[in-house]
């Protein structure tokens, strides 16, 4: 074999090789650059998630306020009636359905948005989530127990402490999606 032909078969298996690798390495770098754009759009996927189950939470928390302030005004009517501050007269407070009942559907919203959490957020959130509806579901139980048993509520301590955890709920919440 002449060295010529031998000089252009090994240049020949030289090219072949250098066409190869740099195939190899444009397929793994489109590889590698796919892949990263997907782990982007799920993490930008992953936040949108949770932000929104964050803020479903925290709206239901803000919506059962309302509520609750009313429960805690007519306990506190129902407290100077026990008192006897309005004589024999009833000035109309009462802890009936039509009370209960709105802090009753706000706190089933807690919970449920409080759910979501649990399985959309990293644990330390979803174990304020978790702690926040617990809570509120305490509110509710404690409020139809005073009623029934015709005794004056401690609502601003239970409120206090519902608020207390919606604002550790809402930082580690910001740090989350952070």
């Amino acid at each position: 074999m002449d060295i010529t032909v031998m000089v252009a078969l090994i240049a020949a298996g030289a090219a072949l090789f250098g066409s190869v690798a740099g195939a190899g390495a444009v397929v793994f770098a489109a590889h590698l650059q796919s892949r990263r754009a997907a782990d982007s759009t799920r993490d930008q996927w992953r936040r949108t998630t949770r932000r929104d189950a964050y803020a479903a939470l925290t709206l239901a928390a803000r919506r059962m306020r309302s509520p609750a302030d009313d429960i805690h005004q007519s306990s506190e009517g129902m407290q100077a009636v026990l008192l006897g501050r309005y004589g024999d007269s009833n000035p109309g407070f009462s802890m009936g359905p039509e009370r209960i009942g709105p802090l009753r559907d706000a706190v089933a919203a807690v919970t449920e948005a409080a759910a979501i959490v649990e399985i959309e957020g990293p644990a330390e959130v979803a174990e304020l989530a978790t702690t926040l509806a617990t809570q509120c579901q305490d509110l509710v139980v404690y409020t139809a127990r005073s009623h029934q048993a015709d005794r004056p509520l401690r609502t601003p301590e239970l409120i206090n402490g519902i608020e207390a955890t919606a604002a550790q709920f809402s930082t580690a919440a910001r740090r989350s999606i952070a």
